[in-house]
């Protein structure tokens, strides 16, 4: 086309008055939304976000419940070994500040009360 040659002209589009409407393949990304894919992305997103925050509270209350039972729970206090060894004792009539009953006499004594 030359200086002297006039330009085709466009009949301004009603819709958008830039010239002629766009074809019907022209891909428009602001409003090329699918809306049932859309919706199943969000909602398996949010599946997916559940779950994982699920999974790690699980998890983080099993590593919780396992330092416990390792600090806490497999230790024997002094005081536990010498509460039982007493208490052995008196359940068996071999105490020496209670006497020499065992706790089954004690308790048939009781009963035949």
């Amino acid at each position: 086309m030359t200086q002297t040659e006039a330009a085709p002209t466009q009949e301004p589009d009603e819709v958008n008055g830039h010239g002629a409407a766009p074809s019907d393949d022209h891909h428009d990304p602001l409003h090329d939304i699918d809306d049932m894919k859309t919706v199943m992305a969000i909602v398996g997103a949010l599946v997916l976000i559940v779950t994982m925050i699920w999974g790690m509270t699980h998890l983080y209350n099993i590593m919780v419940q396992v330092e416990r039972q390792e600090k806490i729970g497999d230790i024997k206090p002094v005081e536990y070994e010498a509460i039982r060894k007493e208490a052995e004792l008196e359940l068996a009539g071999k105490h020496p500040d209670r006497g020499p009953k065992t706790i089954d006499e004690a308790i048939k004594q009781y009963l035949a009360k």
